[in-house]
């Protein structure tokens, strides 16, 4: 192996002599460099903690299941009381949410309820008259009490109210949204 020139190590000698001035001159440097290094340090630490939290609770599911399980099963009238509580607290928030999302999306929402009557018409014909089976005296009720009370009006107002009518009904609750808006 060959060692360095004279003429390297010289060149060696000012680098680093240039590299202390730049230090010394510049403390801004120096604290730029720690806080990176401290970050990476973090980073690392951060890092090895996820990992040995992953392997815990890979090694320790089923003993960690059946530890929630029976915590649920001693307390569950006192988890039930604070979740009614939580939603009877929240429930008008809620609402509102909901009411302006319905209202701050109302012709996305009613786009995708036109393209999927375009395209499901056969699904769309087999659930309206399950549920016009099985609502046949709401469904005649609402019909008796609309056009009585439209039968003088002028179409466009019927048409338009007709509009707003299935505009509610694409953007009506699911099942699963309806524990939230009652």
């Amino acid at each position: 192996m060959k060692g360095f020139t004279d003429a390297e190590v010289e060149e060696m000698r000012r680098a680093d002599a240039e590299i202390e001035r730049e230090f010394e001159t510049n403390p801004v440097v120096e604290d730029k460099l720690d806080l990176q290094l401290d970050d990476i340090a973090s980073d690392n630490k951060a890092a090895r903690h996820r990992a040995r939290g992953i392997k815990y609770y890979a090694e320790n599911k089923e003993a960690r299941l059946a530890y929630s399980r029976a915590y649920y099963q001693l307390h569950k009238d006192a988890i039930n009381a604070r979740k009614n509580k939580w939603y009877q607290d929240h429930k008008d928030r809620a609402r509102q949410q909901q009411k302006e999302y319905r209202l701050a999306h109302a012709e996305k929402e009613a786009d995708r309820c036109n393209a999927y009557r375009h395209s499901h018409p056969e699904q769309r014909k087999a659930n309206s008259k399950a549920y016009y089976n099985s609502h046949q005296e709401q469904c005649r009720a609402y019909s008796r009490a609309y056009y009585q009370a439209h039968k003088k009006g002028d179409k466009a107002k019927c048409q338009q109210d007709l509009a707003q009518q299935s505009l509610k009904q694409c953007t009506a609750p699911t099942s699963k949204s309806t524990a939230l808006s009652d």
